[in-house]
C-alpha cells in the first residue's frame, strides 16, 4: 500500500497549486525534514519554539504530507502547498488543551477562505450518536458546497462509535489498517462510517518530531493524513492533465474504487468501512478509466458493538523514545457505564483543560495570538465572562461580596461605578456559548460599553431577545476562567442594534390594514417574515465570519428586502421553499456582494407550476454590509 503511494509521488509530487489545510497543533517549521516544503502558518497559538504534546501532533500530522524527499521522512504530497491552522495548544503541564467544537468550526471556515482544497483533521470529538454542534455542521456544509474536502479520523476507542466531523456523511473519514491489509485494533466503525469512511495505513508511519527528531507512529490520526496527501496528488494529476481539480471527485474516486472487505472466513467487514484505499484505482477512477464495480464492494452489513475503551490516537507509543501526545477526541458521555468517558465535559476535542493559565482582557496587554484579522458581523446576544476566579473574587467583593454572575446585581453595581465594565470580558454569545469576546476601543470607546451595558439591561428585562455586533477581529484571542478561547472582536458601534423579534417584524411590514381582507394578509406577511428571521437565527446560525454568512445576517438584521419578498409572494399564494446565498453577478468594482435568494413554491400546484425565486443583494466589503439594488424576480424551472 505504501508502495502505491511511493508509485503515485513519482507521477506527481504534488502541484503548488492544489492546497492542503493541517488543523492540528503548532508546526516546528524549522524541522530539516520540513524544510524545503511550502507552509504558511495563519497564526501562532504561542510565542516561542513549538513544544509540547499538541507540537509533537502537529509536527507529526504535517511531515506525512509535506515531508521533503531525502529526509528521511518522505511526504505524500511533498510539493503541493500547505495551510497550517493551529487548533490545539497545550495547558502547563505539556498536555494537549481541548478544542470547542465552535472553535474547529472557525478555523475550518478560516481553512476555507483561505483557498484550501483538502482540510486535514487528525482529531474530533467522541459522540455515540453523531451529534454536532449546528455551527461545526453548517462549516462543514460552507465546505461540501464550495467542493473542499474535508478528510477527517475515525477515532480509536477499538468500537463501533463515533467522532465528529467524521461522522457527517460529506466528511471522508479515515480508519486505520496495518502493513498487513488488516484493521487496526484501535481503529473505529459503525453504520455511520459505512458509506464514506475508509481505512488506510496508520501502523509504524515515520514521522518528525519537535526539535529535529525523528520517529514512527500509529494510529487514525496517521492514516488521516496519508489520505490527505493521496487527495492532494491526485487533484496535482488532474491539473497536470489539463482538468479542473476537483475535491469532490477524488472523494468518490477513493470511496468508489476502495478495495472491499476480503471474503476469507471470521473476517468482521464491518471494521473495513466501505474499503481499503486504492491509490492505482482512485487514479483510474480520477482520469475516468474506471473498471467495472466488484460485486462485493460494498454487500457486508453492520453489526453495532458496546463502546467500552478511551479514545487514544496512539498505539504502542510507551515503547518509543520521544512520547507524543494526540489531540484525541474527548468522550463527554458513553453508551456503556463501564466507560470512562463520563468523566470529561462535552464540546472538547482533546480531553484535557487548562485551569491555570489565564489571560487577563486588559486595552493595554496584547492578548494571545489568535486568528487573522477579518470582517464578522454576528448576531447574538451580551453576556460577561471573567478572566480568571481572582478577577471575579475582585468584582463580587466591590458588589459586597454579591455574585457577579446574578446579572441583574451586577448592573445595579455597573449603574454606580461605570468603570467596572472594563473590567469583564464582554462576550457575544449564541444560546449560552460565548463566540466572540468584545473589547471596545478608540474614541468611542466609552459609548460602546454604554450601549453592550443597555444591551444586557434590556436582555434581563426581557425587552431585547438579540443583537448585531458588526465589527473587526483583532487577530488575538482572550482564555476564559473556563479555559475555552474566544477571538477578540473590535465592535463598530454604528452597527450595533438590538431588537425582539416581534419588533422587528412589526416595524418592516408597517401599520396594520383596517379592512378584514387587508388584516389577514397582514397577519400571513407578518407570520412568515418571523418564521424567516428564525430560520436565519436558528437553522442558518452561523459566526457571522464568511461573507456568505455576513450577507445572510445583514439580511436578518435589515428585514425590508425580506418583507418585500414576502409581501408579493404571498399574494402570489407561495410558501417559502429554501434560503440560499450566492455570490452576485451585481456590484461595482472592488465590492464584495452577495444575493440572498429565496425560492418559493405553491403547495396547491407544486407539481404544475415552477419555483419562484426573489433575490436582493447585500455588499459586505465594509465592515457594516449594505444593499444594492432593488428585490428581483423569476421563475427557477
Amino acid at each position: 500500500m505504501l508502495g502505491d503511494i511511493a508509485r503515485l509521488r513519482e507521477q506527481t509530487p504534488g502541484s503548488p497549486d492544489i492546497c492542503i489545510a493541517v488543523l492540528d497543533g503548532q508546526v516546528d517549521r524549522s524541522h530539516p525534514v520540513l524544510q524545503g516544503s511550502s507552509l504558511r502558518a495563519l497564526w501562532a497559538p504561542g510565542d516561542g519554539a513549538p513544544s509540547g504534546g499538541s507540537a509533537a501532533h502537529g509536527t507529526a500530522i504535517t511531515s506525512i504530507i509535506f515531508g521533503q524527499p531525502g529526509s528521511g521522512v518522505e511526504g505524500v504530497a511533498p510539493r503541493c502547498q500547505g495551510l497550517l491552522v493551529p487548533v490545539f495548544t497545550d495547558d502547563e503541564d505539556g498536555e494537549v488543551s481541548p478544542c470547542s467544537q465552535i472553535e474547529l468550526a472557525r478555523a475550518i471556515l478560516l481553512a476555507a477562505e483561505a483557498g484550501a482544497q483538502v482540510i486535514n483533521i487528525s482529531g474530533g470529538e467522541f459522540s455515540p450518536d453523531g451529534a454536532t454542534d449546528p455551527l461545526l455542521e453548517r462549516a462543514v456544509e460552507q465546505c461540501r458546497q464550495r467542493g473542499i474536502l474535508i478528510v477527517a479520523a475515525a477515532g480509536n476507542d477499538a468500537c463501533a462509535c463515533l467522532h465528529v466531523p467524521a461522522a457527517l456523511s460529506s466528511v471522508l473519514a479515515v480508519g486505520a489498517m496495518s502493513r498487513r491489509g488488516v484493521p487496526l485494533e484501535a481503529s473505529n466503525w459503525g453504520a455511520a462510517y459505512q458509506g464514506h469512511g475508509i481505512l488506510a495505513p496508520g501502523d509504524d508511519i515515520p514521522v518528525a518530531l519537535p526539535g529535529g527528531k525523528k520517529g514512527v507512529r500509529s494510529g487514525t490520526s496517521l492514516a488521516t493524513a496519508l489520505v490527505s496527501g493521496v487527495a492532494g496528488l491526485l487533484l496535482s494529476v488532474q491539473r497536470s492533465q489539463g482538468l479542473t481539480p476537483n475535491p469532490e471527485a477524488v472523494r468518490r474516486a477513493l470511496l468508489e474504487s476502495a478495495h472491499p472487505c476480503p471474503p476469507e472466513e471470521g473476517t468482521d467487514c464491518r471494521r473495513y468501512l466501505t474499503g481499503r484505499l486504492n491509490v492505482e484505482g482512485a487514479l483510474r477512477h480520477v482520469l475516468g478509466r474506471r473498471p467495472p464495480p466488484s460485486p462485493a464492494s460494498h454487500s457486508h452489513s453492520y453489526k453495532g458493538s458496546p463502546m467500552s475503551k478511551r479514545d487514544l490516537d496512539a498505539v504502542d507509543t510507551a515503547s518509543l523514545g520521544d512520547a507524543i501526545r494526540h489531540p484525541d477526541l474527548p468522550a463527554p458521555f458513553s453508551l456503556s457505564p463501564e466507560s470512562s468517558h463520563s468523566e470529561h465535559a462535552s464540546g472538547a476535542v482533546r480531553p484535557s483543560t487548562c485551569h491555570e493559565c489565564r489571560a487577563e482582557l486588559d486595552a493595554k496587554s496584547a492578548p494571545p495570538a489568535g486568528p487573522p484579522a477579518g470582517k464578522v458581523y454576528a448576531l447574538g446576544t451580551v453576556g460577561i465572562e471573567f478572566s480568571s476566579e481572582s478577577r471575579r473574587t475582585s468584582i463580587a467583593q466591590s458588589m459586597k461580596n454579591q455574585d457577579p454572575h446574578n446579572l441583574e446585581s451586577f448592573l445595579e453595581h455597573l449603574e454606580a461605578n461605570a468603570h467596572v465594565a472594563e473590567s469583564v470580558i464582554w462576550t457575544l454569545n449564541m444560546d449560552a456559548t460565548p463566540i466572540y469576546a468584545l473589547l471596545p476601543f478608540g474614541a468611542y470607546a466609552t459609548d460602546v460599553y454604554e450601549r453592550l451595558t443597555e444591551f444586557l439591561r434590556d436582555q434581563v428585562n426581557g425587552k431585547i431577545h438579540r443583537v448585531s455586533i458588526p465589527g473587526q477581529t483583532a487577530g488575538k484571542t482572550v482564555k476564559l476562567q473556563s479555559g475555552q478561547n474566544l477571538p477578540l472582536l473590535l465592535p463598530q458601534l454604528r452597527g450595533m442594534y438590538s431588537w425582539t423579534t416581534e419588533a422587528l417584524v412589526a416595524k418592516v411590514t408597517g401599520p396594520q390594514p383596517t379592512d378584514e381582507a387587508g388584516k389577514q394578509l397582514h397577519e400571513r406577511k407578518q407570520q412568515r417574515v418571523f418564521d424567516f428571521l428564525e430560520r436565519v437565527y436558528y437553522e442558518l446560525r452561523n459566526l457571522g465570519f464568511t461573507s456568505q454568512e455576513r450577507a445572510l445576517n445583514f439580511a436578518a438584521t435589515n428585514a425590508y428586502q425580506a418583507e418585500q419578498v414576502y409581501a408579493h409572494a404571498l399574494r402570489e399564494g407561495m410558501e417559502l421553499h429554501k434560503i440560499d446565498v450566492l455570490k452576485s453577478p451585481v456590484g461595482l468594482p472592488g465590492s464584495d456582494a452577495w444575493d440572498v435568494k429565496l425560492t418559493f413554491f405553491q403547495p396547491e400546484k407544486r407539481l404544475e407550476r415552477a419555483n419562484v425565486e426573489y433575490r436582493f443583494t447585500v455588499d459586505v466589503s465594509d465592515v457594516i454590509p449594505v444593499t444594492i439594488g432593488p428585490v428581483r424576480k423569476w421563475s427557477a424551472y
